[in-house]
């Protein structure tokens, strides 16, 4: 397994960990009198506006058990998936496309509307380094458009709404750049940010040695794929183990 996912991992389970220790005292003063699972009590620490709440927003996940009324997926919840206007393309109809350029950008820093790292900290730095950026081909694959194909304004809208709907984009922005020299050849160019995919959930009661540890990656290796694991435990350190996707 590569190494930078593992360092992802190792990321993502630290800043867990540590949450769970630097609260611990806190919820020992009053187990005895109620069990609240101790996910809840990180969960509401990171919705506290200070350094340690924001490094724990940008690496855990946390589950909404409530059901949704909504129907587009939890991950999608924020986004922005209505139909893409089709007027910035209607000019370019019917010119054939000569390239297609697909340009990838990391979770921090970049925005698809100025795709140019801006500053960031040393912990977002880390988030990039380890991250795995969704492969091109697996971009292009979202596409109903193809090279050497005419331009169709409302494949190029659609395109770009499936991208931005997909649940390892943040967002996405599709370009038409007139080429040079030639009045009926255009070239596209797609930006899509990721989102930050890894995500680490703890529940247990610290009064008890038992409770699970669940890692996913909504984006495993760039490959658009879901992984989740398990780990169940008890006073003998573990039950069983589970994978599942």
């Amino acid at each position: 397994m590569p190494r930078k996912f593992f360092t992802g991992i190792i990321l993502a389970f630290l800043l867990a960990f540590c949450s769970q220790e630097t609260y611990a005292s806190d919820i020992l003063k009053d187990s005895t009198k109620q069990r609240v699972p101790l996910m809840k009590k990180i969960e509401n620490f990171a919705l506290k506006d200070n350094l340690v709440s924001k490094l724990l927003r940008n690496v855990l996940v946390f589950n909404n058990e409530e059901p949704s009324t909504d129907n587009n997926n939890n991950n999608n919840s924020n986004k922005d998936t209505t139909k893409v206007s089709e007027k910035p393309f209607n000019k370019y109809e019917n010119k054939t496309i000569r390239n297609i350029n697909i340009q990838v950008l990391n979770p921090f820093g970049y925005s698809v509307n100025t795709p140019v790292c801006h500053d960031i900290n040393w912990f977002e730095k880390l988030g990039n380094r380890v991250h795995y950026p969704t492969r091109a081909w697996i971009v292009k694959n979202k596409l109903l458009f193809r090279k050497n194909e005419q331009i169709d304004a409302f494949k190029i809208s659609e395109s770009e709404r499936l991208l931005r709907q997909s649940s390892y984009i943040n967002d996405a922005k599709i370009l038409v750049n007139q080429v040079n020299d030639s009045t009926d050849s255009v070239d596209v160019t797609i930006y899509v940010q990721d989102v930050w995919g890894i995500g680490v959930g703890v529940t247990g009661d610290p009064s008890v040695p038992n409770g699970d540890i669940s890692f996913n990656d909504n984006n495993f290796l760039g490959l658009g794929q879901r992984l989740d694991t398990k780990l169940w435990y008890d006073e003998k350190y573990y039950n069983h183990i589970k994978f599942y996707r």
